[in-house]
């Protein structure tokens, strides 16, 4: 999920919503002017049929076009007049079937792109409030409250649900709130404690420096989810680092180092004894638009690989600008996780480690992926 601007067009058409002042017909397709001046792009009448969201040809009941402009033998249409106040284009298709365009239908975006879509808070060191980023645990959270806490997910990378009950049944009944979760090898909803019964540093009680989740999957999970249920020893501090503000910061001030981590693919892997997971991705990954979708930066998860001296050379340079800057404690936002805080973070934007701890502690977590997570939040916003 990219982060983009609104365009201008679509904050043109919310501000004057019903400012047609004319439109231009001819034998391939439709202009609409404004009354500020605008001229639009030619629409093909094609597209303007295949849009069309009357009952005669989209169902809002599935929510699935009707209408299959393939099999018509020629779209044309018999007139197209502005309608009542110039709030829309009335078309006559000239075989019974009327439809009318409102400005939005026309030169609006697809209605469900843009509804995660805004600039997020990034952050180079720990500069908001704890408040910020907090929301209050309901047994039954109502849609507001769901909305509440997946929009600070998407402002600041993580938000931290307060005065959850501290045991796993609570925290999966409440995290299935968010959606479907992401089915790993390591289940969909997980426990576990410092025993080593996995093959994986994370059941173990040593220092695990910033990291992203999951690098082998050739889509790793969106969302991820830690509560730690008890803890009878010392240590053990969770920290954050935005992934995202350090790639914005190589972009300005080591263009060539960024370039390199957006470019050149690295490999990733998880090997035991029942499993094979490899996939290869860049560091930094962007958008058709040149704009931050995902960062894939795991240290120990890292395959082997050779690019030839030159390359090889040039990556490692580049990736130890990235680590100085993950592990720039002014960066990390640490906090001890607790007993009845659950934390919820963006897998995609943020790292996230811990510090060395001693006792036994167990915790219980869950991913979940881009898909369910922005259905989730788009059913939770056309809501609203």
């Amino acid at each position: 999920m990219g982060y983009l601007q609104v365009p201008t067009i679509e904050k043109r058409i919310a501000d004057r919503p019903d400012q047609i002042a004319d439109i231009q017909v001819n034998q391939e397709g439709l202009k609409i002017k404004l009354s500020d001046g605008y001229v639009s792009e030619l629409f093909p009448w094609i597209w303007i049929r295949d849009h069309a969201t009357e009952s005669h040809s989209f169902s809002v009941e599935t929510q699935q076009r009707t209408v299959d402009v393939f099999s018509e033998a020629e779209v044309s249409p018999a007139s197209a007049i502005l309608g009542e106040d110039n709030s829309f284009v009335q078309i006559d298709w000239g075989t019974g079937i009327v439809s009318r365009y409102s400005l939005q239908d026309l030169l609006g975006a697809n209605p469900h792109r843009d509804l995660l879509s805004f600039s997020p808070r990034l952050w180079s060191e720990v500069n908001f409030e704890l408040s910020d980023l907090q929301v209050a645990y309901s047994e039954t959270p109502t849609d507001s409250q769901l909305r509440e806490l997946l929009l600070k997910v998407q402002h600041y990378g993580f938000c931290l649900v307060e005065n959850c009950p501290a045991n796993s049944e609570a925290t999966d009944q409440f995290l299935e709130n968010l959606g479907p979760y992401f089915n790993s090898h390591w289940g969909d909803f997980w426990e576990f404690e410092n025993d080593l019964a996995e093959e994986d540093s994370a059941y173990g009680c040593e220092y695990i420096g910033p990291h992203n989740d999951c690098c082998y999957y050739d889509h790793a999970p969106y969302l991820q989810t830690f509560h730690c249920l008890m803890h009878d020893g010392t240590g053990g501090d969770s920290l954050l680092v935005d992934g995202f503000a350090i790639a914005k910061d190589m972009r300005e001030s080591e263009p060539e180092s960024y370039q390199i981590l957006t470019s050149q693919k690295v490999p990733y892997q998880c090997i035991n004894t029942d499993i094979s997971y490899c996939s290869q991705k860049p560091v930094i990954q962007t958008n058709n638009n040149g704009e931050l979708q995902q960062i894939c930066f795991n240290n120990a998860d890292r395959g082997k690989f050779w690019y030839g001296y030159e390359k090889t050379k040039q990556f490692y340079d580049a990736y130890a600008k990235f680590y100085q800057l993950a592990n720039d404690p002014q960066r990390q936002y640490r906090f001890k996780l607790t007993p009845g805080n659950l934390l919820i973070f963006n897998n995609w934007r943020l790292l996230h480690g811990r510090t060395a701890f001693t006792g036994l502690r167990k915790m219980c977590g869950s991913y979940h992926g881009i898909d369910s997570v922005v259905a989730r939040y788009r059913s939770l916003a056309l809501d609203n």
